[in-house]
């Protein structure tokens, strides 16, 4: 349907005249007239009060298919990097709907989980913020300096702040009903070796090596060597384990991660560098970031601004993708780089 045909259709349904909607948009009746005739469309300005007129969604105004309205939903999500409020609401309300009527699809349970993931993630980048401007304010006030660790997800010393019991707890019985379920597997390992239960992780991979396969075996198996003191063992697994699979870019990332994680950032960065040449195409970007972020760590400015731009060229030319979220993120670590390089230069 077009969109003044359905403009005629909600008006009508209503009981309104073209001036009573004209007056409350403020624009003329002979505006909205030549919308319904789908002479002109109404400015996209005029989209959010327009549908708010009507009492619908945006999509449902454009009469979108529910397959049309998820993929719009998860490009909206991908896309942007803070929804306001009518755009969550109106999402929400969608997805709610769709899974109370279908309480057996996963789909619309994912989708919620992925809006409120996304709005947490926009919120805390508005607490960083606005802690960081409390701490200039107030540089001893313990409560700003919690506030930033909060709104960053950084580290706390307090245990019970920051064990991983709850998600062990629910991974455990998850994996006993599924007990083929590799990332529920792997989602335990990692919480059991991050809480130091060593003597579980160890029992809980010997049963799955099978289901987890020797390059993410091996890395757990480094991870737990190395939670014991067994540095040197721990660095050798990790290092055997990619030289037996030397053509497996996630064989090299993994070792990569492995060290990065403990500080050892050189052999870290050409391991990296490895894993995106052995990538096939389209590449993932994580390798890209994770070398702007140790370049940055060791101060090249430079190679950290290069590896940004890598991950734009990625995004651009493997997947089509010029705008958004995705290419804005970057392109604020260059510039803020940049600023950088400016102050020391």
């Amino acid at each position: 349907m077009e969109l003044g045909n359905k403009i005629r259709e909600l008006r009508l349904k209503k009981s309104a005249t073209q001036e009573q909607i004209a007056r409350r948009l403020g624009v003329s009746a002979q505006c909205v007239s030549k919308w319904e005739n789908n002479v002109t469309m109404p400015d996209i300005q005029l989209l959010p009060e327009l549908s708010a007129c009507f009492g619908v969604t945006i999509d449902e105004l454009f009469d979108l298919t529910e397959d049309t309205r998820l993929e719009r939903i998860s490009n909206l999500l991908e896309d942007e990097r803070m929804l306001d409020v009518a755009e969550f609401c109106s999402v929400e309300s969608f997805l709610l709907e769709k899974a109370r009527a279908c309480p057996q699809e996963a789909k619309y349970e994912t989708l919620l989980a992925s809006l409120y993931n996304h709005m947490a993630d926009g919120y805390r980048a508005k607490a960083e913020e606005r802690a960081k401007q409390a701490l200039r304010l107030e540089p001893d006030n313990k409560e700003n300096h919690s506030q930033l660790r909060m709104a960053q997800n950084g580290f706390a010393i307090d245990w019970n702040f920051s064990n991983c019991a709850a998600r062990i707890a629910f991974y455990q019985q998850f994996c006993k009903e599924h007990p083929q379920n590799r990332c529920a597997c792997m989602d335990l390992l990692e919480g059991l070796i991050a809480d130091y239960r060593l003597e579980e992780a160890g029992a809980l991979l010997e049963r799955s090596r099978e289901l987890l396969g020797d390059v993410r075996a091996s890395t757990y198996e480094g991870w737990i060597q190395w939670n014991s003191g067994g540095q040197e063992g721990a660095l050798r697994c990790w290092r055997e384990m990619a030289e037996r699979h030397p053509d497996d870019w996630i064989a090299a990332a993994s070792e990569a991660d492995c060290l990065a994680h403990v500080g050892r950032y050189d052999p870290a960065l050409e391991l990296y560098r490895r894993a995106l040449a052995l990538q096939p195409k389209p590449r993932y970007t994580d390798s890209a970031i994770c070398i702007a972020q140790i370049c940055e760590i060791k101060g090249n400015y430079p190679q950290a601004i290069e590896a940004w731009n890598e991950v734009i060229r990625i995004l651009q030319e493997e997947y089509g993708v010029w705008e958004g979220e995705s290419v804005d993120a970057p392109r604020r670590e260059i510039e803020r780089l940049s600023a950088f390089l400016k102050i020391s230069g």
